[in-house]
């Protein structure tokens, strides 16, 4: 059904308008004279599903009449004496969300604040005190973005939370919560919006994720980390002159320095971080008696995680992990379904050359023998690689090969191992 388009000049009588057919709205931009975006909100929200658009000149709000849609994603930024910015983001992104908070720096121009009032459903000026910081760090120009952008996560109402910040601009072909609803099991990385900064754009899997997630300190430093927090403190080392106390010592204090890193990424996995649950599950992963939890762990991040994603390579990289650790204690079975499930994130050489010691371990040669083509065939461009298996996968293919042909004299073919 066409969409029927009507201009208004403000939203008188719109509250209690009943809509038959789908219809375009069009305002004159609040900046403009025209009525506040979270009040053409709050008049359609309740009427069915609303979508929002805008140019400098005109809001648009296209209504589908029917049953009104939960709220589902809120933008959250902050910013400081950006107008023009602040303004061309908004526009670009008021199509994907169901609500706006902003958290306006205070020493922000008041142009600023204009902009922000106009688009935004919630807007909080926050200062030194609000954000943790000392009045002479303010005064000095200084700013905590963990804490200022946590200033406004706590007020989102919604269940997830799209980042854009007043520089950046996003350009999508569909709803961001089309792409939600879809991959409602992911937490974080499920969904890169593309983000535009002056005219270079890349994808940002933590621009999306669950408000439940807030923004930590990284141990870089940096302000751009979702719930990751800073990396335990070097311990200092004893030195002694007896070279075999001074391994003793090294090794102790790379024991301790490991014990309190896992003991504060398993705290952090807990509370939701998906860096540090990658680390911990790795770690189980090379133990002798955890495989179990490792287990656990690795099924817990991979579904956190979209296949296919820009998290991809890590969730590969912890089911070979495990795919190797069943193969050395001859759980041929487990074996081949991590190796499998690898695949689920990509061609993996490393995916390939296990499936083919499964096979031949199994007697199935010519299974093997195609496993190991297709390892030899693939070329390796992903960041993470296990070079031994890269080296050996032509010489094992050859042997596969000659036993193929000769399986009565052939000697046994060697297997891969890591020790």
């Amino acid at each position: 059904m066409a969409r029927v388009t009507v201009e208004l000049e403000d939203l008188t009588g719109v509250a209690e308008a009943t809509f038959d057919v789908p219809v375009r709205l069009v305002f004159l931009n609040p900046r403009r004279g025209g009525p506040r975006v979270t009040d053409i909100r709050a008049a359609l929200a309740h009427k069915g599903k609303l979508r929002l658009s805008g140019t400098p000149a005109r809001i648009f709000a296209d209504l589908d009449p029917g049953e009104p849609e939960e709220p589902l994603v809120t933008l959250d930024t902050i910013v400081r004496s950006d107008a023009d910015g602040l303004e061309r983001m908004l526009l670009t992104s008021l199509a994907h969300v169901d609500a706006v908070v902003l958290s306006v720096d205070g020493r922000s121009d008041d142009e600023t604040g204009a902009v922000a009032a106009a688009y935004a459903d919630d807007v909080e000026v926050f200062r030194a005190s609000d954000i943790g910081m000392s009045a002479e760090a303010w005064d000095d120009n200084k700013i905590d973005f963990p804490a200022a952008r946590n200033f406004g996560r706590r007020r989102v109402r919604t269940l997830w939370t799209l980042v854009v910040d007043s520089d950046e601009y996003i350009t999508l072909s569909t709803d961001v919560r089309k792409e939600i609803k879809e991959k409602s099991t992911y937490y974080v990385g499920s969904f890169a919006p593309t983000i535009d900064i002056a005219g270079s754009k890349y994808r940002d899997p933590q621009r999306l994720a669950r408000t439940q997630y807030i923004w930590l300190k990284s141990e870089h430093g940096t302000h751009n980390q979702l719930v990751r927090e800073a990396g335990p403190k070097d311990i200092d080392m004893i030195i002694v002159s007896d070279t075999r106390l001074r391994e003793r010592a090294e090794q102790q204090r790379r024991d301790s320095q490991r014990d309190v890193g896992i003991a504060d990424m398993v705290a952090a996995a807990a509370r939701g971080d998906l860096s540090a649950l990658f680390h911990v599950a790795k770690h189980k992963s090379e133990s002798d008696n955890e495989l179990a939890e490792a287990v656990r762990l690795t099924e817990n991040y991979r579904l956190r995680c979209e296949p296919g994603s820009i998290l991809a390579e890590d969730r590969a990289w912890l089911a070979m992990a495990l795919a190797f650790k069943f193969y050395a204690i001859d759980d041929m079975q487990e074996a081949n379904r991590w190796a499998c499930r690898a695949l689920l994130d990509g061609p993996s050489v490393a995916a390939f050359c296990v499936l083919g010691d499964v096979a031949e371990d199994e007697g199935k040669l010519q299974v093997a023998l195609q496993w190991y083509q297709a390892a030899c065939a693939l070329e390796e461009t992903g960041k993470i690689k296990w070079p031994g298996l890269t080296e050996l996968r032509v010489g094992r293919l050859a042997g596969i090969q000659r036993a193929l042909k000769d399986p009565e004299t052939a000697t046994t073919i060697g297997t891969f191992s890591d020790d």
